[in-house]
């Protein structure tokens, strides 16, 4: 049996506003649980019931705008590995776009309503579409906000504002979706304990809105409040808030004093993780060197920043007593030590030396980076976070950038990182495998003279490799 073509009235007749209604929240998310569930099959064809997801990039903001109306668009010819992959913007066709014309009008529900204009502005960038979605997208954050999604709300908020800056139109939206940025914060402001009065302040920061004078002294109380509670990562992220606020005032003491105060809650938290019943000196240290950075950041005096940075070095070394060793396969290289001292045994020392150069291989970067990137590819997990490295004494010596940092800037340094730490690794295995165990048949066979090694230069040349 042929497949019929799909037509808008077959969407338009179906019950998926029924579907909505039997959403257990009225989010996105829950609506693509709930027609993912539904999956009724149309009874004139045999069709596949299914759904489409859409992502949406634009103005670093990713929208998952990911309505299901009972049907699937199988994405046939260029499939990922795992034979999907994340729908774009040019995926979507003339058929879905007038099917969404069709559909928001009638849509009730502000949320889906407000998803499907966005998705209208993205694809036609009609500006009536962006308007009806910024008025919707506030809609949607009001009956959130009362739900107490804080994150879905301030999700909300966000893209209304990033629209409304879009659009311009003389900054009239702009000014709306400020103002109810501001009385959200007014309201939830006095029971905040978390960072939802912090992230909508970031909008507003984000859209060059918002009054200094006013928000300045609110962070100053949200800061002194998660102090109280212990949450001095909150305490930090107002504290720094509040600097943010002073230097758009152009207020450059009042700015410092604030980044001086966002930088000692690292030292508090410092003592409070020394005071536990269990305490750790690992994440005190980490701590403290991280007190140390942001204070000289902030300004702080020599005097203090030695001080602390004292406070670290006294832990530091008996911070090393809580790392543990993670035991992995055994690499047997005993063979390979033995082929390397019997290459060099009954030569002359020039002859063995020679050897040993030859055993050395220059690494080549481009092979490196290509090894690198395919294990980062292969091995992502271990590759989202970033690195410390630290020495013995507990010292920190490098830090490496996670994927996760975001940009092409933080990833190339990631995966200059790891290109280094490959190198090493190599070099101190090729050390243990060959280069130790024939030098110690060189040394006891041969008395090495500095003179002996006067040839070195002349053979690498011979050889194309970079003198010493």
């Amino acid at each position: 049996m042929a497949e019929c073509p799909l037509i808008i009235e077959d969407f338009v007749s179906s019950d998926w506003q029924k579907v909505l209604l039997s959403a257990n929240e009225q989010t996105i998310y829950s609506y693509t649980g709930a027609f993912a569930a539904a999956g009724v099959p149309e009874p004139r064809c045999r069709r596949s019931i299914e759904s489409k997801g859409v992502r949406i990039f634009e103005n670093d903001y990713v929208a998952e705008a990911e309505f299901r109306l009972q049907f699937r668009t199988v994405c046939a010819g260029d499939n990922a590995a795992n034979g999907w992959r994340s729908t774009s913007m040019d995926d979507i066709s003339e058929f879905e776009i007038k099917l969404i014309e069709k559909l928001a009008p009638d849509i009730a529900d502000p949320e889906l309503k407000a998803y499907f204009n966005d998705l209208l502005w993205l694809k036609t960038r009609a500006h009536t579409a962006a308007r009806n979605a910024i008025h919707l997208f506030l809609a949607s954050a009001h009956h959130l906000e009362c739900s107490a999604h804080w994150s879905e709300c301030v999700a909300r908020l966000q893209r209304a504002a990033v629209l409304a800056v879009s659009i311009g139109a003389r900054k009239s939206e702009l000014r709306v979706v400020s103002l109810r940025i501001s009385e959200t914060i007014d309201r939830i402001s006095a029971t905040d304990n978390g960072f939802a009065s912090h992230s909508l302040m970031l909008v507003l920061l984000g859209v060059k809105e918002g009054d200094p004078h006013k928000w300045a002294p609110l962070c100053e109380v949200l800061a002194h409040r998660a102090e109280a509670a212990g949450k001095w990562q909150v305490a930090r992220a107002y504290w720094g808030l509040k600097a943010d606020w002073h230097g758009c005032a152009k207020e450059a003491a009042k700015q410092k004093e604030a980044r001086l105060l966002s930088a000692e809650t690292y030292v508090s938290e410092s003592d409070c993780v020394l005071a536990m019943p269990r305490p750790s000196r690992f994440w005190a240290a980490n701590l403290l060197a991280q007190a140390v950075e942001a204070l000289r950041n902030a300004g702080a005096t020599s005097t203090y920043v030695d001080e602390i940075h004292r406070r670290l070095l006294a832990i530091q070394s008996s911070a090393m007593e809580e790392m543990q060793t993670i035991p992995t396969n055994q690499i047997d290289i005993s063979e390979h030590i033995r082929i390397s001292q019997q290459v060099v045994r009954g030569r002359s020392v020039r002859e063995a030396i020679a050897v040993l150069c030859r055993f050395m291989d220059p690494v080549k970067e481009s092979e490196t980076k290509a090894r690198v990137e395919a294990s980062t590819k292969k091995f992502l997990f271990i590759h989202l976070i970033g690195r410390e490295f630290v020495n013995a004494e507990g010292k920190s010596i490098a830090r490496a950038p996670g994927a996760l940092s975001g940009g092409p800037e933080p990833l190339e340094e990631a995966i200059r990182a790891d290109m280094e730490h490959t190198v090493q690794l190599e070099y101190s295995l090729r050390f243990h495998m060959f280069l130790a165990p024939m030098l110690e048949v060189i040394y006891s066979e041969h008395p090495v003279r500095l003179s002996d090694l006067d040839f070195i230069n002349s053979f690498l040349l011979a050889t194309e490799y970079e003198p010493v």
